[in-house]
């Protein structure tokens, strides 16, 4: 087939394709000689008529033909001149059609939306090549989503290209003024109600529109990877409720994922006319969140079913599961764990919440013996019942002391407890380097890491302590101290700072009116302003 019929063929194929599919008339004559364009697309706003009054576009075209045998792929490279490029960009563009044909009548149709940033993006660095080499998408055979092509090209061909390029970071910094508008704009019929299903499944042009002028630049082509919004309507299982709301994601060719709680996810795709669901869980969250969860996933495994709002159906299947051996004696051995954990943390006076996504296997075995000598105050022989347990677990930390019962058996209590009543002493030398050994209280030893780090601190008992330790010159000089220990502690923590600010205030107030030796009232107006 010689080259004047490859270009007649693909002509009268693409014209007779476009002219069955409504809303637009084909002007592309034979044997143009027009530089760059074969002719343009007359767009209407009717499906049916052509009069000039629903005329919407008249859009330019550039059409190729080539001859090759089947099959024919999805998508196809083609060298364009660059001299034709530049064209189209100071004439708002093209739609560059390909139409691959033989003599067997077997042809497919390509093309490329050739907006002029597009065109712009793909001169740069390559305005001295003959040609430049572009991808082509294969035209959409169904009538309407073909129609849409021609709609939102005309929807970039309103734009005004600016001088230079701007990148999405530009508008997040703030280099564009009075352009602080984001607009993704569909026109056409197939998504006329649903514009985020055409977003998801065709390339969209970002916009930006100036607050003052109306002027709309474009400023990038993506591709939307998923549509997410929030869904006030609560989820039970058999009439009790778990969640007010849930996260519903959507992405290309239907697919839904509903995400609620911390760990959980239910999967949506339509197979032609059925709906398939898969439930997928993987526990994360802090303490308070797992338990939640837990509970919310043993109701789901016992009931085989929850409601979204009054809806049901979300049915649990042993195929539409991620973890085919899942066990429902596994997790209420887990939530009784996690519940045990919770009330020990309430009986040390943790207020921390613990981040359980860092707790270790070997954190739990910590746990669990902590629950058994702490919680249920069983009794137990440490190796060293004489230290302080400084225990760090993932994102707390807590003080914890050894009392004897007996002369074989001791029991492990809160640092801060009535309980705890060690004996401590502190050695003084006065000038002379005369010794003198007093009493303090055991929140006396505390020092400035403490301060940062403990999450088990009792701040009512610590500011009784330093209320009734003000009998001699000894203990207000080591409250003194102390006190530079605790601010300097409050600066260098990074969590739950509210509380220790409300002691150190009321301390300094309760010090600065009743212990005049040491400066009190500076140092509380300094921190006051810290």
């Amino acid at each position: 087939m010689n080259k004047e019929r490859i270009e007649l063929s693909a002509r009268s194929t693409l014209e007779g394709f476009l002219n069955r599919i409504g809303y637009i008339t084909t002007d592309i004559p034979s044997n143009d000689k027009t530089p760059s364009w074969d002719g343009h697309i007359r767009l209407y706003n009717s499906k049916d008529s052509s009069a000039k009054k629903f005329l919407a576009k008249n859009i330019p075209v550039q059409l190729k033909g080539h001859y090759a045998n089947p099959p024919y792929s999805n998508l196809i490279s083609f060298s364009i001149e660059t001299d034709d490029l530049r064209n189209y960009l100071n004439h708002n563009g093209v739609i560059f059609f390909v139409v691959y044909l033989n003599e067997n009548d077997d042809y497919k149709i390509y093309y490329n939306t050739l907006s002029t940033l597009k065109i712009r993006r793909l001169l740069k660095g390559k305005e001295n090549q003959d040609t430049i080499s572009v991808h082509l998408d294969e035209f959409p055979n169904d009538k309407d989503e073909a129609v849409d092509v021609f709609y939102n090209f005309a929807n970039d061909m309103k734009m005004q290209l600016p001088e230079k390029d701007f990148t999405i970071e530009d508008v997040f910094n703030n280099r564009i003024p009075g352009f602080d508008s984001f607009n993704i704009t569909y026109s056409g019929i197939k998504y006329k109600d649903d514009p985020i299903g055409y977003f998801l499944n065709h390339p969209a042009t970002v916009s930006l529109k100036h607050t003052v002028t109306g002027i709309t630049i474009p400023l990038d082509t993506i591709f939307l990877a998923s549509f997410g919004s929030n869904l006030n309507k609560p989820i039970s299982v058999n009439g009790k409720k778990f969640y007010d709301n849930f996260e519903l994601i959507r992405y290309k060719d239907d697919i839904f994922d509903m995400k609620f709680g911390k760990s959980f996810s239910y999967k949506l795709q339509k197979i032609g006319n059925t709906v398939k669901g898969n439930f997928h869980y993987d526990l994360q969250g802090n303490l308070q969140e797992r338990i939640h969860d837990t509970k919310f996933l043993i109701a789901y495994l016992e009931n085989k079913e929850f409601e979204v709002d009054k809806h049901k159906g979300f049915n649990l299947k042993d195929s539409d599961i991620n973890d085919k051996n899942i066990n429902i004696e596994y997790f209420k051995n887990n939530l009784n764990l996690l519940e045990k954990i919770e009330e020990l943390l309430k009986k040390l006076k943790i207020t921390t919440t613990l981040d359980y996504d860092k707790v270790t296997e070997k954190d739990e075995e910590t746990f669990v013996n902590l629950i058994n000598t702490v919680l249920l105050e069983m009794p137990c022989s440490p190796t060293n019942p004489d230290k302080l347990y400084k225990i760090s677990i993932a994102n707390i930390t807590f003080l914890l002391i050894a009392k004897r019962i007996d002369e074989n058996n001791y029991k492990i209590i809160n640092f801060f407890s009535e309980e705890n009543t060690a004996d401590c002493a502190f050695a003084y030398r006065d000038e002379n380097k005369t010794q003198t050994m007093f009493r303090i209280p055991p929140s006396f030893v505390l020092r400035r890491n403490d301060f940062t780090t403990l999450d088990n601190i009792d701040y009512d008992l610590l500011y009784n302590d330093i209320v009734k330790n003000q009998s001699s010159d000894e203990l207000k000089e080591y409250t003194f101290y102390l006190m530079d220990d605790i601010i300097s502690g409050y600066k260098e923590r990074t969590n739950n700072k509210a509380q220790m600010k409300d002691f150190i205030i009321k301390a300094l107030q309760y010090l600065s009116q009743n212990v005049k030796e040491y400066d009190y009232e500076n140092i509380k107006n300094d921190f006051c302003s810290y």
